[in-house]
């Protein structure tokens, strides 16, 4: 049975298909013509050329069958390695890591990096859960006046950086359920998205007059309240980090790729995705960050049982009959 799959996939490929055919053709032809020639010696030399090429179609087809030339192995390997090179490049795939976490650690393309090229870019657009860890969290070793913060806000009042940032809303039904598929304490991603919010109030607050207006102008924050995000998006000018986020998993395992490039077609797919999810957000006041914070503070939790699912959902759905139940 391995052997037949094996013959299968190896006549599946073009080159190796053609090269049989062909030597199989020419040896078939030359022997038919070879019977119809009267001279001895064209009959004697179209047979050997015959026998010839038919030898080679059957060693060529016995030694793909017990694993073929170790070179040709390469070879294919290598054509395969172009072929994935090409479609990284075609769709704008720069860099590829297994999850957030090596991508994070990575010396030219990582955390820091990023940091760096968000804190610089003209254009900045962001959805993420909670922007908190690896981002706006304090970190132990950072300078007065010179985190992470601190760089970002400066970028719009020094550079007139245009900021588009899409968090969770901290009191909506999706936000929770969003959480409930996450390990950790129940409260964690609220409270992260929280102390994000606060964070730029306070930030907001330190900066003079002029500062503040023009922040208002250049800086634009959004909470999503009715749909999942299903990736992290950041991106800085024509670079885009995308973290594309697992069910039953935090944010840590995400397989995370570096698109490059205005007009790739990855680019164009995920920049298409923060404007519809943009579009969808609840709009907040800057200014008004602490007041709104006491606001949502006032909403009562919606119902969520431990499923993840308002109750009677559940109830509904298992009412309705169907032939997989067992009686």
């Amino acid at each position: 049975m391995k052997a037949l799959q094996y013959i299968k996939q190896r006549l599946a490929a073009p080159t190796y298909r053609t090269k049989l055919f062909v030597f199989a053709v020419v040896g078939v032809a030359l022997f038919v013509i070879a019977l119809k020639v009267q001279n001895q010696i064209w009959h004697e030399i179209l047979l050997n050329f015959s026998v010839t090429f038919l030898a080679v179609f059957l060693i060529q087809a016995v030694w793909g069958l017990v694993g073929g030339d170790p070179i040709e192995t390469k070879i294919d390997a290598i054509q395969r390695s172009m072929t994935l090179i090409e479609d990284l490049n075609k769709n704008g795939i720069e860099r590829v890591w297994p999850n957030r976490r090596t991508w994070e650690r990575d010396n030219d393309m990582g955390l820091e990096a990023w940091q760096s090229w968000v804190c610089q870019a003209k254009e900045v657009c962001i959805v993420s859960n909670t922007f908190w860890n690896n981002w706006l969290h304090p970190k132990p070793d950072d300078k007065p006046n010179d985190t992470f913060v601190d760089r970002f806000f400066k970028n719009i009042t020094e550079r007139s950086a245009s900021v588009r940032l899409l968090l969770y809303h901290p009191n909506s039904y999706i936000q929770r359920l969003r959480k409930l598929d996450e390990p950790g304490p129940e409260n964690e991603m609220q409270g992260e998205i929280v102390e994000s919010l606060k964070l730029f109030a306070e930030k907001f607050e330190a900066q003079t007059i002029e500062q503040k207006e023009k922040i208002k102008q250049r800086q634009q924050i959004r909470l999503t309240y009715k749909f999942l995000h299903y990736a992290q998006l950041i991106r800085a000018d024509d670079r885009m980090l995308v973290a594309l986020y697992l069910s039953g998993k935090s944010g840590s395992p995400s397989p995370t790729m570096q698109l490059l490039g205005f007009k790739s077609k990855y680019f164009l797919t995920y920049n298409e995705q923060f404007e519809i999810l943009w579009e969808r957000g609840m709009p907040l006041d800057l200014a008004n960050i602490p007041k709104s914070l006491n606001e949502f503070a006032q909403i009562p939790p919606p119902p969520i049982d431990g499923f993840g699912f308002p109750a009677n959902w559940i109830d509904a759905f298992e009412k309705i009959p169907s032939p997989l139940k067992k009686n």
